[in-house]
């Protein structure tokens, strides 16, 4: 019996076949890669509102395999004018990648094509089996994480949870994006993966089982030893706690406040927010990535902004209805890429916002209460870049001066800082994007007449005014006075 003879073509030279299969690997790579099967559409990242600087959570579309080199906000627009972040690092990873295992699969191709010119070997049927088998143990890797998943969840007491599972935890979708859309998600839910949670304290050792876990809501007061279990989470994004009441700053059932809340060292943590819990600022220090921090009605003083000051990464952070003061602020400095600042209900005047060095490239500021004067306006002069204000409460008699802030682009008002004579003032600002309102002191008839004048682009919010909020805000305006 002879044997079959091998191809004795040139090295150089490969068969037409091997360069329609890279083709094809080339083709699949990109389909992939468009759709990002690892970070998917309805992901939900963590980013700043544009009227205060607080947080919310948006949806994003990343796009990238197995890097994320494209970030799109939502809308139908065109790709160019959806773009919040483009990383040329992750896209030539990507490239190179690809490259590799296109050459990769081309060589082996090419190499098994040569050895053979008809029918089939043993080892090629090896070969195929060792591929089959393994997608078959990717796939049970990717159930096996699944059903690790689910039973954290299941561990999870289910007479705390507000309605059921799937209220409190948000899933982000797995698997390429553009099979889904071509066959039923039954099947490719295996490659789903919880992203966001909110739990109790004491629910917090059962999270430590999502390692896919990227924003986890706290509702309640955690010990220190409870929140170290945060620290077994290698995605974890953003934090929440909250236990807000009525009178400032919350005190748990039974729990002391050396008891609580000191961070362990959370290395990718980008967001840190905790409202109405007696926070020192214990452990944030150690958090090197923060970026936004919102401290709203917690006890943190002047004493904490000295640990603040140590995030150098800093650029947004909410202090409201605490206890800092003029000499606190004076630990912000060393902040160089702060551009947000919430100072609602403070200790803090004008003379600690004017011996702020970053005060000319704050992009978003929020002031409140009675401390808040007519001086005040001498420092939102000197804020150039001001794109975002919010007023609250405040105990300026005059708000003229707003109709010379050109820049401002988003204006909040609350409380006594809404009134008529106000109106002119703002029909002056042409370039505003969004006007928002938290009080029913303004009559509707001189709404009708701000909203005749400001540009056809330019937002009334009156969601928090004390009309019926099922109503329009045309229905709203357009109604008689």
């Amino acid at each position: 019996m002879v044997a079959p003879q091998s191809d004795a073509r040139p090295r150089r030279k490969v068969h037409a076949s091997t360069w329609v299969f890279g083709g094809l690997v080339a083709a699949v790579i990109l389909l992939l890669n468009l759709s990002g099967p690892r970070l998917l559409e309805d992901e939900e990242t963590w980013a700043v509102d544009e009227v205060y600087p607080g947080y919310y959570l948006m949806d994003h579309q990343h796009v990238g395999w197995p890097f994320s080199f494209l970030v799109l906000l939502p809308g139908a627009e065109d790709v160019p004018s959806r773009v919040e972040r483009f990383v040329a690092f992750g896209l030539a990873l990507d490239v190179a990648i690809a490259f590799g295992i296109v050459l990769l699969a081309c060589l082996g191709f090419e190499f098994w094509r040569r050895r053979r010119r008809a029918g089939f070997r043993v080892s090629d049927l090896l070969i195929l089996v060792v591929v089959v088998a393994a997608g078959f143990a990717l796939v049970n890797h990717h159930r096996a994480q699944y059903e690790r998943e689910l039973n954290a969840l299941r561990a999870i007491p289910k007479s705390t949870q507000r309605m059921s599972m799937r209220f409190d935890v948000q899933w982000q979708t797995g698997g390429p994006s553009w099979l889904r859309s071509r066959i039923s998600h039954r099947g490719l839910e295996i490659f789903d993966r919880v992203v966001e949670i909110e739990v109790k304290p004491n629910e917090l050792e059962h999270v430590a089982q999502l390692q896919h876990l990227k924003v986890v809501n706290i509702e309640g007061v955690p010990s220190s030893d409870q929140l170290r279990v945060l620290a077994r989470l290698p995605a974890l994004d953003a934090v929440a706690i909250s236990l807000m009441r009525s009178g400032g700053i919350a005190q748990a059932n039974g729990a002391r406040d050396h008891d609580w809340a000191k961070f362990p060292p959370l290395p990718k943590m980008r967001v840190l927010e905790i409202e109405g819990i007696p926070f020192r600022g214990d452990g944030l220090e150690h958090q090197p990535a923060l970026q936004a921090v919102n401290l709203n009605s917690t006890a943190i003083n002047d004493d904490a902004l000295r640990r603040v000051a140590r995030l150098s990464g800093l650029r947004y952070i909410v202090l409201d209805h605490t206890a800092v003061t003029n000499a606190g602020l004076v630990h912000l400095r060393e902040l160089d890429q702060l551009v947000g600042l919430g100072l609602v209900k403070t200790q803090v005047d004008h003379v600690g916002l004017v011996s702020l060095p970053q005060l000319a490239q704050l992009r978003g500021l929020a002031l409140g209460g009675d401390q808040v004067t007519d001086d005040a306006i001498e420092v939102l002069y000197r804020a150039e870049s001001l794109e975002s204000l919010t007023l609250a409460d405040t105990a300026l008699t005059d708000l003229a001066f707003l109709g010379d802030m050109r820049g401002l682009k988003t204006l909040a008002l609350y409380g006594r800082d809404i009134r008529d004579e106000v109106v002119p003032t703002l029909a002056r600002l042409k370039q505003l994007k969004c006007i928002r309102f938290h009080h029913d002191a303004i009559t509707r008839k001189n709404l009708r007449e701000l909203r005749a004048q400001l540009p056809d682009g330019c937002e009334l919010d009156l969601q928090f005014m004390g009309w019926n909020r099922a109503a329009t805000v045309a229905e709203n305006v357009s109604g008689d006075p």
